[in-house]
């Protein structure tokens, strides 16, 4: 079997047929469970008559019935001798250590586009309507979790604060000359994660921008001496804007070794922001390999905001990816497959 075949049950994860894919060449086919038993079969190389007499043990059918889609799957490419399998781009990849990051390289490698500038639009409209019509769109208003969770603090005045400060102390300020307390921190979550009020054709609309107006990012905040705010974990609910209070506590060692990044900062933080990324709200438009990256870059587009706006509130950031993603995701109880931590910002004031 070539090294660029994928399968997984269902045509989308649904149902009890198989998809079959080869990345490489861009090929799809639906296939019984049967027949991609066969091709497991010849997974890691086997004869010819190895992998018919085996797979007809498993599957309880002859051998002349086998032997028939091992025909198939060979005349549509799926089964080939191991020779004629030379893959030196996975070669390559191997030599410098990334062989890890291959399969998705594949599946987005010169990934086919609509064109915008003739008829994308309509494409892009009866696309989405399509899915639409299917199942409703999660959008980024929807955060199950927080949804039950009572307001702490409301962060709507915070949204309309004016920040007018000179450019350059956005963009070159590294000392802090303010003190982080309640209200410059409600400033710069709602200014970086709460929803504007503007709506475009339906959509909703951050200070920062997203692709397809999707809006994966969440953000959450571990307060540790901030003045006006007790000490603990804390969700920015976005679509209702505002602050409420996540159950559980941390410890400062605890922080210390799963936000290990953030402690490089050249300041001893007070608050500790995690960025997480809802993949379904992208998997939803976006509906293929190409998606995960979005969401690095919309964070990307957070993290800049975010850290303007702590300069022009005179607060020190520090912004870091080398966080535990497994224990922070268990501390705020959310699931890596539906919802994972991208990454961390370090805050703090005057002393």
């Amino acid at each position: 079997m070539p090294s660029d075949v994928r399968l997984r049950l269902g045509r989308w994860g649904v149902g009890d047929a198989v998809l079959i894919e080869r990345l490489a060449t861009r090929q799809r086919w639906t296939a019984s469970c049967a027949v991609a038993a066969i091709l497991v079969t010849f997974s890691g190389g086997r004869t010819r008559r190895r992998g018919a007499e085996s797979a007809s043990e498993a599957l309880g059918i002859s051998q002349d019935a086998v032997l028939r889609q091992i025909d198939m799957l060979a005349e549509v490419g799926l089964l080939a001798p191991a020779a004629s399998d030379p893959d030196p781009l996975a070669d390559q990849w191997r030599r410098h250590g990334w062989i890890a990051a291959y399969d998705h390289h594949l599946a987005t490698w010169n990934f086919p586009l609509v064109d915008y500038s003739a008829d994308g639009w309509k494409m892009d409209q009866a696309r989405m309507g399509s899915y639409r019509d299917r199942e409703p769109d999660p959008g980024p208003l929807t955060h199950d979790y927080c949804a039950g969770l009572s307001t702490s603090f409301d962060l709507a005045e915070a949204v309309g604060v004016d920040l007018a400060v000179p450019l350059t102390r956005v963009l070159h300020s590294t000392e802090a000359s303010s003190c982080l307390d309640l209200k410059r921190l409600c400033v710069l979550l709602a200014k970086t994660f709460c929803f504007t009020g503007m709506w475009v054709e339906g959509k909703a609309r951050r200070t920062s921008p997203s692709g397809g107006a999707r809006h994966p990012a969440e953000g959450y905040v571990i307060t540790h001496g901030v003045s006006g705010i007790s000490d603990g974990i804390w969700h920015v609910d976005a679509a209702r804007c505002r602050l409420v209070r996540v159950p559980g506590t941390v410890s400062p060692n605890w922080t210390k070794r799963c936000l290990e990044g953030l402690y490089l900062a050249p300041f001893t933080p007070q608050a500790l922001v995690i960025i997480t990324a809802v993949f379904t709200r992208n998997m939803y438009r976006y509906r293929e390999p190409r998606t995960f990256r979005t969401v690095f870059m919309d964070a990307g587009h957070l993290l800049g905001t975010f850290e303007m706006v702590a300069s022009a509130l005179g607060v020190q950031s520090f912004v870091h990816h080398a966080l535990n993603d497994m224990e922070i995701e268990y501390m705020l109880k959310i699931s890596p497959w539906k919802e994972g931590v991208i990454a961390g910002v370090a805050v703090a004031g005057r002393p």
